[in-house]
């Protein structure tokens, strides 16, 4: 487990994600702002096999986000649309949580 995590972003570079807790095996991140502040429901999710970003559009709260991971441990899925993408900055496959993403990804 890491205590900071990096994603590529076309913007700025790269965005900062920072642990959280770790909860049924997944680790749970909190993305941060370079000033300092949180990034309201901006998380990263990871397991080491499965790295899952859901950025705050789409309004997920910390208990829906254990809820997706309660629901990945119990069904093998999470049961959301998501687009794949290889992040040059954290050098794997990131599945980034959207409504308009494949349902057949993860």
């Amino acid at each position: 487990m890491k205590r900071v995590v990096y994603l590529h972003n076309d913007i700025s570079g790269k965005d900062k994600f920072v642990f959280k807790k770790e909860y049924e095996g997944f680790d749970i991140y909190n993305e941060m702002c370079p000033t300092g502040y949180f990034v309201h429901n901006s998380w990263f999710i990871t397991d080491g096999n499965i790295h899952l970003r859901i950025e705050s559009y789409n309004n997920y709260c910390f208990d829906e986000v254990l809820d997706l991971i309660d629901c990945y441990n119990e069904y093998e899925e999470f049961g959301i649309k998501v687009f794949s993408y290889f992040d040059k900055e954290y050098n794997h496959k990131v599945y980034y949580m959207h409504p308009s993403g494949n349902p057949n990804l993860i």
